[in-house]
Formats: structure tokens, C-alpha cells, sequence
């Protein structure tokens, strides 16, 4: 009569009973204390605080802006997302994009000097990135999304220069310009901001994909291109691409080989 549990693994008699797994692993040593912490990013939302006062009112629709919120590279995982610090601090995640950085600290011996991150697109009232100026440098560490302060590397205002690439310094250019489409109030207010400034939106031409709105805008030239950039939702302007013509190189020279042809009749 066979053995009831014939096993032919080594100790396969525990996989008879019910397995209990561990999730998850100890938490991380935070490459940031919390005062040094609060210290850093009080310091960075002051300073955007500082540039939010050079926008223009018409470039912020429904009187929001959006700001880069940079992960530290050890906290990129959906796990680790900052959730409770956005919440507690009236921001919200309209996007992202990757980020290379040199973090000031890591937390761990070993480590590269540089390292790939994500970028958050944040965006959030006027008044809600200068509340969050004010209040940070008292936060003692009890409230909600303190923990999350070791897990941010840098926060900065998006400035217009950074949204501006490729664009040739010639007069009465066109771009292609992206634009967050969070809300529905977004592509009027760029509408009217433009016409104020002088720029002209080919509206007709527009393509939403996703969370993004492509449409094209032309401009008289690069300073104009970073005017048009104040608009805190838009996210980049690029010089429109063109397309270039084929044209084949001039042949210098038949290739081949030599014939020589008979000159009287041969019989067949």
C-alpha cells in the first residue's frame, strides 16, 4: 500500500499545511532626518513661494500653479508615493516625467553618485503652495505626511525657461505646445492668456491625448515663446517640427563593366 504523503522534496511534508508569507520589509533608513528634512524643503517652498510672485494672474488659471516636486531615488515604488504629505499640504499630482539627481544624502553606505527618479507635475491654489511656506518650518513631525518629508528631494517652481526648447530665434515662429489638461477651465484661460500677450492659438488644429492637450501657437520670437511659458499648465513649447525634403546625391559616375559589340553578321 502506497505512503500517504510520498514526497520526493526534501522537507515537502510543510507544503501539507497552510504557509503564512511575511509582506513587505523592515522600513528604510530615510537618507533625510526629520529637521534636516523640514529644514530642506521649508527652504524650497519659500523659494517658490519667492517665484510665484513674478507670474502673472492671468497665467494661472483658476489662480493655481504648478511646481516640480522631485523624489529622492530610494522612494519611487507606488508604495512610497507621498500621498499624505500632497493631501496635508492641498497639492495633487497632474503628472510626471524622469529626473536624474545627486541626492545631498542617501541613508544607505552604498550608492551612486548620480541616480534616476520621477519628477511630479504638482499642481495646487497660489495660496496653497504660500500656506505650506509658511506653516513647514513649524511642523514638529506629528502631522500628517511629516514622514513623508525624508522622502522628497527637491521642490521648485516649473519656470518658463525650463518649459521653452528648440525654439529658433527667428521671427513669427510656430510651436507645438503641451499643455496639462486638468480641468476644463485650462484651454480657455490659455486661450485668453495668449490673445493678451500676443500669441496666436491654432485652436482648430488641437489633439488631446490622455491627460495632455497638443495644440500649435505662434509666436514672434524666443522671448515671446518664454512669455507664452508663464502659463503655470503648460508643460513644454517646442519648435514645430518640419519636414525636410529627399535630396539624392548627383551620381558622378556610371558603375559597371565595358561591352563590345560585333560589327559584321555571324552565322547562326
Amino acid at each position: 500500500m502506497p505512503r500517504e504523503n510520498n514526497f520526493l522534496l526534501g522537507l515537502g511534508e510543510k507544503l501539507t499545511t497552510p504557509v503564512r508569507i511575511e509582506r513587505g520589509g523592515r522600513p528604510k533608513n530615510p537618507p533625510y532626518e526629520f529637521p534636516v528634512a523640514r529644514e530642506r524643503i521649508a527652504k524650497r517652498a519659500a523659494g517658490v513661494r519667492r517665484d510665484l510672485e513674478s507670474i502673472p494672474k492671468e497665467a494661472c488659471p483658476n489662480d493655481e500653479a504648478v511646481a516640480l516636486l522631485t523624489l529622492h531615488p530610494r522612494y519611487i515604488s507606488k508604495s512610497d508615493f507621498p500621498s499624505d504629505f500632497l493631501k496635508a499640504s492641498g497639492l495633487r499630482s497632474i503628472g510626471s516625467r524622469k529626473a536624474f539627481v545627486k541626492p545631498d544624502g542617501w541613508g544607505i553606505k552604498e550608492h551612486p553618485v548620480e541616480a534616476e527618479t520621477a519628477a511630479l507635475y504638482v499642481a495646487a491654489p497660489r495660496e496653497a503652495f504660500i500656506a505650506l511656506a509658511t506653516d513647514l518650518p513649524r511642523w514638529t513631525g506629528q502631522e500628517k505626511g511629516a514622514d513623508d518629508l525624508s522622502m522628497i528631494e527637491d521642490l521648485s517652481l516649473f519656470s518658463a525657461k525650463d518649459k521653452v526648447r528648440s525654439v529658433p530665434d527667428t521671427a513669427d515662429s510656430l510651436l507645438e505646445v503641451v499643455l496639462h489638461a486638468d480641468g476644463q477651465n485650462v484651454l480657455g484661460a490659455f486661450g485668453t492668456y495668449a490673445d493678451k500677450i500676443g500669441a496666436t492659438v491654432v485652436m482648430e488644429r488641437r489633439h488631446e491625448v490622455g491627460d495632455l492637450l497638443f495644440l500649435p501657437v505662434r509666436v514672434h520670437d524666443k522671448a515671446h515663446a518664454i512669455q507664452l511659458a508663464q502659463f503655470t499648465f503648460l508643460r513644454v513649447a517646442r519648435g514645430m517640427p518640419t519636414l525636410r525634403p529627399y535630396q539624392p546625391g548627383i551620381l558622378r559616375a556610371a558603375s559597371g563593366f565595358g561591352v563590345t559589340l560585333p560589327t559584321e553578321e555571324t552565322d547562326r
